[in-house]
């Protein structure tokens, strides 16, 4: 796969292909040694270390170069990649300017919120040396976007065939990679109260580039040190779902596959707000979309009108409900045949216990996966999580995550927010290292599976 840039994109664009040009001497380096060394095939399997494989959080690879534009893993190239034209600082303006204006999203309003120009937007220009009345458009300077990388996590274990639950949610879905940021202010420290972003990608599908695919991650986790070959081979593979990539049939570039990207903003107003955008069908925009299986807040209020015409259709599907395949539609029709819009145009938490309930859901197994598969849900009563599970983090640092995410093999007892002395067992992290493994073997039997989440937790 080329992962070459076009000569005529922006010249962040050339110096961005410069960067991956060097960082490719070591990691050949790094292969050639490899090889070298390796007179005998290598264990087709390690034990899985999770924060090198699958949540990687620490300051030797987020505080690396590749973090700071144009390196690979910097917000700024994840733009100049998505845009149709290699301008990521004109489609990144377009994106933070959806915050400034009131919208309409599928039938709901959505607020501005005005902390965008205030706490994001005016600190940029100053460091960029912009005059907002000059009478010219703002290009932002995407070396000092105000953004820091968090984590870069591997979620391959969704392309497991066997069922895998989280917290008794079945989950099918296609393999993505993730990297998350948080917002920071000019000195480098968070913004008060946070303001989280996470950029989704699909990775490829067919059976032979994911079984390879799955092989390079695990790769990372039997690297001794996050050195400069760690580095390397994570850049390479992040860039696999990252990049665009050249049209062989048709010529010119096809576009990376990203998913979704979505916010979590405690700093921009006085409510928590969770707001998802897509790639524009011309890519010059990432344009706010409605939040994956998550209700418009009309519907939260135990017992209303609206309430009851969500519990009806969950109840009527019950069975996905209860174990997390059930998908939301876009319109829902109420008792008199009138189609009312269910999926959010943006989402509000109202506290740490926030939850989906009804009257009508009498089975707390199905109330609870259906809530935890929402974004409001499983960031907050249903996780027993404060908003964010990867908090913004000081330089130098590692972020910390919410005990729904540990990596130490614990299980985790939450108490249902809906119904007093009941628990719900959750160890998701086991769960991700279960089905990735999967991924890695799939023959592997239940016992020797086992075998190998036990080694895990023991490492820890």
């Amino acid at each position: 796969m080329s992962h070459s840039l076009n000569r005529n994109l922006p010249a962040a664009s050339n110096r961005a292909m410069k960067l991956h040009l060097i960082c490719s001497l070591p990691l050949f380096a790094c292969l050639v040694f490899s090889a070298k060394g390796q007179e005998e095939p290598a264990p087709e399997l390690r034990v899985i270390k999770p924060e090198k494989e699958l949540l990687i959080l620490d300051p030797a690879v987020v505080d690396s170069p590749l973090a700071d534009y144009p390196g690979p893993l910097s917000i700024g190239h994840l733009f100049d990649q998505m845009a149709a034209d290699g301008d990521g600082a004109t489609m990144m303006r377009r994106w933070l300017e959806t915050w400034t204006r009131d919208l309409n999203i599928n039938g709901a309003e959505v607020p501005a919120r005005p902390g965008m120009v205030e706490k994001v937007i005016a600190p940029w220009q100053r460091a960029d040396g912009f005059d907002p009345d000059g009478g010219e458009e703002w290009r932002p300077d995407l070396a000092n976007a105000p953004f820091r990388l968090l984590a870069v996590v591997n979620r391959m274990d969704l392309v497991s065939l066997a069922p895998v639950y989280y917290g008794g949610m079945l989950v099918n879905a296609k393999a993505e990679g993730r990297l998350v940021y948080a917002v920071i202010d000019q000195q480098g420290r968070p913004l008060d109260h946070h303001f989280t972003v996470i950029f989704e990608y699909h990775m490829p599908e067919e059976g032979e580039v994911v079984a390879k695919l799955a092989k390079g991650w695990h790769e990372l986790g039997g690297m001794p040190e996050f050195d400069q070959c760690y580095l390397d081979k994570l850049s390479s593979l992040t860039r696999a779902f990252t990049d665009r990539v050249r049209d062989k049939e048709n010529g010119g570039w096809l576009p990376p596959t990203i998913a979704q990207v979505r916010t979590n903003d405690m700093a921009l107003d006085e409510a928590c707000e969770m707001r998802e955008f897509r790639l524009s069908e011309k890519r010059n925009v990432l344009a706010p979309a409605t939040l994956a299986n998550t209700p418009s807040m009309a519907f939260a209020r135990k017992g209303s009108r609206l309430n009851r015409v969500l519990a009806n259709f969950i109840a009527a599907n019950s069975e996905a409900a209860k174990d997390g395949s059930l998908e939301l539609p876009e319109y829902l029709r109420d008792p008199s045949g009138e189609a009312v819009p269910v999926l959010a145009g943006s989402s509000t938490v109202p506290s740490k216990r926030f939850h989906w309930d009804s009257m009508r859901i009498t089975d707390p197994e199905t109330r609870h996966n259906f809530s935890m598969r929402t974004c409001n849900g499983c960031h907050s009563g249903d996780t027993n999580t404060e908003f964010c599970h990867i908090s913004p983090r000081l330089k130098g640092q590692a972020s910390e995550v919410s005990d729904f995410l540990r990596m130490d093999g614990r299980t985790m007892r939450i108490s249902d927010p809906a119904q007093r002395r009941r628990t719900v067992k959750s160890n998701e992290m086991q769960d991700r290292i279960a089905a990735y493994l999967r991924v890695l073997q799939p023959e592997l039997s239940e016992r020797d599976l086992e075998k190998e989440l036990r080694k895990v937790r023991r490492s820890h």
